[in-house]
């Protein structure tokens, strides 16, 4: 999707972009229309043009530098919020822990995606666990 090539996907696959299905990529599980997908593509250049497109666009708004970037200045305003108030040396160790949940989370991010990544954040930061 990131070079414009046109993606046809299980639903599982497509899980994160929520894509809708024949605009950005085509979705399905059933074997049948997922070869019938592919055919309509390559029979037809102006829709593997335009689901091209369409998808690199969805692909850029979730997976690019700047999207990634503007999640992650989030993520750490969100854990300056967590730490301040407190004494120099729970600072420290709060600054600390945070460090390694951050590590862990850009592993996180590298094997399952920004989506997944944003939902595990989210839940982290409304819980209060660990990553």
């Amino acid at each position: 999707m990131a070079h414009g090539i046109p993606v046809v996907a299980t639903k599982i696959r497509a899980q994160g972009f929520e894509a809708v299905h024949g605009k950005q990529m085509m979705i399905t599980d059933e074997a049948d229309e997922f070869a019938d997908c592919v055919i309509k593509l390559l029979q037809n250049d102006a829709l593997q043009y335009d689901m091209g497109i369409a998808g690199q666009k969805l692909n850029s708004a979730i997976c690019s530098h700047d999207a990634v970037k503007v999640k992650i200045e989030e993520l750490v305003g969100a854990c300056y919020k967590l730490v301040t108030g407190k004494s120099h040396h729970s600072f420290r160790q709060r600054i600390i822990s945070i460090a390694s949940d951050i590590r862990k989370g850009f592993s996180y991010l590298k094997r399952e995606g920004i989506k997944k990544t944003l939902r595990k954040i989210l839940f982290y930061l409304n819980s209060g666990g660990s990553f």
